[in-house]
């Protein structure tokens, strides 16, 4: 069960059908992609969404999480993740993305619209290229 905090015009901007997944790489790495019918709805909705988004989804992405503390912890190190304040502007493969970073460098979260009717949210830089070349060679729903 996901309590996303975030606006009816966003969720009006998400069509019905959507895939979540795991990539095996590296590690296990979840995803999420949504069909938008409309880019500028969906885009506004993200941006504002940003301020809860991991945490909303942290569970989802089945990160580890301290029991006490019920935030969520490096499975490497055992010690709370602790994150940059703001998302960040990327670019991967001449897509912008927008990913969350934690403050030893790694990309906790990020999420990109290869294009204007598709957003991926993902946990990793490579799952995010892989679904992009996937999404490009192949017509996935």
């Amino acid at each position: 069960d996901i309590h996303m905090q975030v606006s009816d015009a966003f969720l009006r901007s998400l069509e019905s059908s959507f895939m979540i997944g795991i990539h095996s790489f590296n590690q296990n790495q979840p995803f999420i992609i949504f069909k938008s019918n409309s880019y500028q709805n969906s885009f506004r909705g993200l941006l504002e969404w940003e301020k809860t988004m991991y945490s909303d989804l942290f569970l989802f992405f089945g990160q580890n999480i301290d029991p006490t503390l019920k935030v969520p912890i490096d499975p490497q190190t055992g010690k709370k993740i602790v994150l940059r304040d703001n998302f960040e502007d990327k670019v991967i493969k001449n897509i912008d993305v927008r990913a969350l970073i934690s403050e030893s460098g790694d990309i906790k979260l990020l999420y990109a619209f290869p294009n204007q009717q598709t957003l991926i949210i993902t946990t990793n830089e490579n799952t995010l290229i892989e679904l992009i070349t996937r999404l490009n060679s192949v017509r996935v729903f």
